[in-house]
């Protein structure tokens, strides 16, 4: 054999080798991308229950935060119109503290059972829907812990002290407020955009549907508008009537067909 048809056939082995190389990326890709589409489908269910939790989560702590804002803020309005603090304020502070502390647990509570029920059946990537979420739990809980401290340093005689805590609890309040704004509200909706993305879910009136429940709901709403615009005393059609009878019955009522 030739030097010139040896190095032919060692090129066509080498390009060869190369679209062995390409077709086995190729069916790898497919055999991968059909196990992970049986996977996502066998965990639908799960999925579902899991980011819902999430959701439900993010916005128990938002009601959270805004009922723990609002009951601070109109308080230390109060006093400060008053231009006086009293035992009587501290408590019910401490007591808006405490309330604020008992949801945030009750909430967190709910949501690790949701974790608990659906952990056998969380794909790997799961915990990275979490981070937000759970980052969102530290700081109303580190904000609500912080608040509690400035209690154990007030001295009700003091006027120093009483002017300490109060600027404490604004300043608690207000940066909470702030971080809530820029970073923690919008979370949600880069929530659902991401999990349309990766998980073909729909989020929709505060659930999460799969396709075909995302299409149906739809048609059912646009149904439940048609029925709402029929006029109240439209017709009814009697079971005996022929289509032809119904329709001329209707005309003669004064009502067009819809």
């Amino acid at each position: 054999m030739s030097y010139l048809n040896m190095e032919s056939v060692i090129l066509n082995l080498i390009a060869g080798f190369i679209v062995l190389g390409i077709q086995l990326f190729f069916i790898d890709r497919i055999i991968k991308n059909n196990t992970y589409r049986r996977e996502q489908k066998l965990w639908t269910p799960f999925r579902i229950i899991f980011l819902q939790g999430i959701c439900d989560y993010h916005d128990n702590l938002m009601d959270c935060t805004e009922k723990f804002n609002k009951s601070i803020q109109s308080k230390l309005s109060e006093i400060r119109n008053r231009k006086i603090l009293t035992q009587t304020d501290v408590l019910e502070i401490g007591q808006i503290v405490d309330n604020s502390k008992e949801d945030l647990d009750d909430y967190r509570k709910e949501f690790y059972f949701t974790l608990q029920t659906v952990a056998p059946s969380l794909q790997p990537y799961a915990g990275e829907y979490c981070d937000e979420v759970m980052y969102f739990e530290y700081v109303i809980s580190t904000y609500i812990k912080k608040t509690k401290k400035l209690f154990d340093n007030l001295d009700i005689n003091n006027e120093n002290s009483k002017s300490h805590f109060l600027n404490g609890v604004w300043v608690m309040d207000s940066a909470l407020s702030m971080l809530i704004e820029l970073r923690l509200s919008k979370y949600k909706d880069h929530f659902i955009k991401t999990v349309w993305k990766k998980e073909g879910l729909h989020y929709h009136q505060g659930d999460f549907l799969i396709e075909e429940e995302y299409a149906k709901t739809l048609q059912m709403e646009r149904d439940e508008i048609k029925l709402a615009q029929i006029p109240r005393n439209y017709p009814i059609k009697n079971f005996f009537e022929s289509e032809e009878e119904f329709q001329e019955r209707v005309k003669k009522t004064g009502h067009n067909k819809v």
